[in-house]
Parts: structure tokens; sequence; C-alpha cells
């Protein structure tokens, strides 16, 4: 298993196991000083674990358990398993069944309360974070079937939705958006639910930190051709993650193939139309809506 502290990744999961951790220490008032000579390691290395720069090594790991008193046998065997995947890369957690691997649920709103920028491209319909809850309600509908029940559609709406809070967080989270003209056109939920959308995301152009381009029809071949992509750039010294949703699950994208599609969205920002003639765009597209969605 490679845990040697130059080739480590500073993975999500290590991410998660060090803020487990420092949330334990923090929660029964100990400073890193006060534990240092408990496990016999320098303070700095320890915290040097819990920002995940450094593997956390099993020993010191248990030690720190019986420190912090946690007696509960979940939360030690998830804490422990984290420790021994903290070299892993990259998560599939399918919709149904087991997830690919390992231990801790990294569910992707933890990922993206960590990140201090997001990305996202738009293929076929609006992005998440910029949907009105009627046009979410109908997309989410399509996509689970009627067979989902009420009580599961309902969280599963009111999670999305939680999830567009980083628009107003403070400080604020800097958002920025790529989406095919053709999503704008498509009228998911009617041209009056479109007519709205559009509107809200003209609206939401004008808050300082969110950013909207778009990709006109007149763009051909282009990096991003297989399908929708969230990129988010993590606050501190991580590196950025990238995240994707399909009928089979969710996934997370960490180092080297993540990096493909950060430089893939800064390849289509070049030939985007710029953030103030895609409001337009999108304002003439929304006052004549049964044009856009060629609907006679």
């Amino acid at each position: 298993m490679p845990t040697k502290r130059e080739n480590f990744a500073q993975s999500l999961r290590a991410q998660w196991l060090g803020v487990r951790m420092r949330e334990h220490r923090e929660r029964h008032k100990l400073t890193l000083q006060d534990v240092a000579p408990i496990v016999e390691h320098e303070f700095s290395t320890i915290a040097r674990y819990e920002r995940a720069l450094w593997p956390f090594p099993l020993p010191v790991l248990t030690m720190l358990l019986d420190v912090y008193g946690i007696v509960d046998e979940r939360e030690r065997d998830l804490l422990t398993e984290a420790a021994r995947h903290s070299w892993r890369i990259n998560r599939w957690d399918a919709d149904t069944g087991p997830s690919e691997v390992d231990v801790p649920f990294i569910d992707y709103s933890w990922v993206q309360a960590r990140a201090r920028e997001i990305w996202v491209y738009g293929a076929t319909y609006v992005p998440a974070l910029l949907q009105t809850r009627p046009y979410l309600e109908t997309l989410t509908r399509a996509k689970e079937g009627d067979a989902l029940p009420g009580f599961k559609f309902v969280n599963l709406v009111r999670a999305r939705m939680d999830l567009q809070k980083v628009l107003t967080t403070r400080p604020p989270v800097q958002v920025h958006a790529l989406i095919e003209e053709a999503a704008l056109r498509r009228p998911v939920g009617g041209v009056d639910m479109l007519r709205d959308q559009l509107e809200h995301l003209v609206k939401l152009g004008q808050r300082a930190n969110v950013q909207v381009q778009i990709l006109p029809p007149t763009v051909g071949e282009h990096p991003a051709l297989d399908g929708p992509f969230t990129v988010l750039h993590m606050r501190g010294e991580y590196p950025p993650v990238v995240y994707l949703e399909h009928l089979g699950g969710r996934m997370l994208l960490e180092k080297e193939r993540a990096a493909r599609y950060v430089s893939a969205y800064e390849r289509l920002q070049e030939i985007a139309g710029s953030p103030s003639a895609s409001t337009s765009r999108i304002e003439a597209l929304a006052a004549d809506i049964d044009d856009a969605v060629q609907v006679s």
C-alpha cells in the first residue's frame, strides 16, 4: 500500500479522515500541543495528518481514538478503514447495492462545502445549482420515474435544493456555468416553466459570484461532448475534484482524471460567448420562448 509521504495524494478519503479527527479533538477541547506528547509526535506532524498532507498511521490513529474517548464501534471502524484506504483516489457510488469500495460515504454535499470555486458544464439541461424548483422537480421525476416513493422524491428534491445554498454563502463561493444553448431550448416542463427558468438564470447571472456563458449551436466538436460535469476547486492546498452523475450512480474523480476535465472546461471558456453576450442571448430566448423551442 503506497503511503510514503512524498507520494501521498491528499485524497478525499484522507481529507475526510483529517476533518473527522480534528472535530473529535476540538470536541474534547484539546489542542495539537495537548495530544502531541501523548502519541509521542510533534504537534506539527499531527497537524499534517489532520490536513491530509501526510497519511494517518494506524498506530497513531488508534491512540488518538482512545485519547478522544471514541468507544462507538461503528465510528472507530469507519475511521480505521478510512486510514487504511486514505491513499486511494476516485470514488464511485452506485444507486443500488454497495459502493465500489471501502468505507465512509463521502457525499457530494460534503465535497461541495469545501470548495472555493465551482465550474459546472450543462450539456442537455440547466445545471442543478441554477435550476428553479419546478424545473428541478420535473427533471427529477423524469429521471427517477413514477415508481419512486413520494417521501424519497421529496427528500431528493430537498437535498438538491439545499446544494443551491452555496450561491449565497459568506464568504461567497464563485460559481461559473457553461451551458449549451440547446439545453436552454429544451422545453422541460413546458414553455412557461422554461421561460421561468431562463429568467431565473438571468437573475443569477447578476450576482457578483455567479457567471454564466453559453455555448452557441454553431460550435462543433469540443472536448466535453461526452456529457455534463462539475469541477470543484477546493479551498487551501487541495487539488481540484470532478463530480459526475449518470443513471447508475455518481463518481468523484481526482488527480490526473480530474485534471483532464479542468483542461476541457478551460477550453470551453475560450469558445463560449462572453458573459454579457450570453445574458443577452438568454433574455432573447426567454422573450420569444415559442420560437426558442421551435413550437409551431
